[in-house]
């Protein structure tokens, strides 16, 4: 399934980010994305 990037700032935590640069890939369809986890450090 693939979406615009203006349609993905409306789902979950996108809802509060903020676009600081490049306004105009908001049209941009996302084919493609990669999920990487990183594990929380106390220091």
């Amino acid at each position: 399934m693939s979406m615009f990037v203006k349609e993905a700032m409306n789902i979950g935590g996108l809802q509060k980010a903020k676009i600081i640069a490049g306004h105009s890939g908001v049209d941009k369809l996302i084919e493609h994305v990669s999920v990487i986890e990183v594990p929380e450090s106390n220091e």
